[in-house]
């Protein structure tokens, strides 16, 4: 049994630009629909069951006395974790659902491209689950597979016994009796499809592109993410010009003026004047175009501009005084992949130094101050 993954992540797509109504894969297996409050990934055959509800404490339980083996609960927690991202919920933790999403297409992408970022991609997938910080230091990612404590293991063989053992086992299982042998042997399938797509894999990806009358430029990013780092590195001025049209779709915002869940990423708990002045929002925003520019600043943020070199660069081709420069960095210091160590690396460079006065220079000032007392 093969799953079409790539398939099963575009309507995570479609959901989150508010396509409604109920999604059938072409496999005939499973169906997207209006489940326990969300869009959730349910079996063809049996509509009102979840891939992921065999999933409960006594399972973890079974699994665990099965191997002896503490380390079993995590690999289980990834299993969980990755039939977790199928799920849509809107107006609920909407920016890291888009971020994992985001971390899990960039693996099955770099797979084929720049296998130095896999184990910050996964970092950040078990970070927007979210997974405690123990948990996630237990794992990485390289173009050699999985690590579990710094050591090689081959997390696809352990889950699939696992799920083997669940199946034999089914009578004196734990699980819900109307989830079947047949439905654990999908879910098998859905995890253990999904962790060979982030291994290093021959399947050329493309996305689909949710809606339609999008810019061309923006849905060719989307749906083939090599197109980012071609217009970067070979047409810089078009870039940058792409990027000052659609950063004001990209919605920075406070937690508490966000009553609808519109926001890309939050600059903080509070709404600041000083901040708010740097933008100025449209008052009509097209869902599906929000989207595709997301997609196209987060990799900006996270292949670019979180590093001091993509800063300097923006530095030099953004104009001094332009407002463009405190928009990019209000998304830099409000975004989730410009973490502490990000900032670290940012005050070690000297190039924070080169940064216009305002918020955000004050900010890492004060960070740089504290490093050096």
């Amino acid at each position: 049994m093969k799953v079409n993954i790539i398939e099963l992540l575009s309507w995570r797509d479609r959901r989150a630009v508010g396509q409604g109504g109920e999604l059938l894969s072409a496999d005939g297996l499973f169906i997207n629909k209006r489940h326990q409050g969300a869009f959730g990934l349910c079996f063809a055959d049996t509509p009102e069951i979840a891939v992921d509800e065999f999933i409960t404490p006594e399972r973890y339980e079974e699994a665990t006395a099965f191997t002896g083996s503490e380390a079993t609960e995590d690999y289980f927690f990834l299993a969980e974790i990755l039939l977790n991202i199928f799920w849509y919920q809107k107006k609920k933790q909407v920016v890291n659902q888009r971020l994992k999403l985001f971390c899990l297409k960039q693996i099955i992408f770099q797979q084929q491209h720049d296998a130095m970022q896999l184990p910050r991609l996964f970092h950040f997938l078990l970070f927007f689950h979210p997974c405690s910080e123990d948990y996630i230091e237990r794992f990485s990612l390289s173009k050699d597979g999985f690590l579990y404590k710094g050591a090689p293991v081959d997390i696809p063989s352990i889950i699939a016994t696992l799920f083997d053992y669940f199946i034999n086992h089914k009578s004196q299982s734990p699980s819900p009796d109307d989830f079947s042998k047949e439905h654990l042997s999908v879910s098998k399938a859905l995890v253990l499809d999904t962790l060979k797509l982030m291994l290093p894999h021959e399947t050329q990806v493309t996305y689909e592109v949710p809606g339609k009358d999008t810019s061309i430029l923006l849905a060719t990013i989307f749906s083939q993410p090599q197109a980012f780092f071609d217009l970067y590195h070979n047409k810089k001025a078009e870039f940058f010009r792409l990027l000052k049209e659609s950063l004001p779709l990209y919605s920075v915002r406070s937690w508490d003026d966000d009553p609808d869940a519109q926001a890309s990423t939050y600059y903080g708990t509070t709404k600041k004047d000083s901040i708010e002045a740097y933008f100025n929002r449209p008052a009509r925003v097209i869902r599906r175009k929000k989207y595709l520019v997301e997609f196209f600043v987060d990799m900006y943020v996270f292949y670019i501009l979180s590093h001091p070199d993509g800063v300097r660069t923006m530095l030099d081709v953004v104009e001094e005084g332009d407002v463009f420069r405190q928009q990019l960095l209000t998304v830099l210091f409000s975004h989730p992949f410009f973490n502490a160590d990000a900032r670290v690396e940012l005050i070690k460079s000297g190039v924070y130094k080169q940064l216009p006065e305002g918020h955000w220079k004050d900010q890492i000032n004060k960070m740089a101050a504290g490093m050096k007392d």
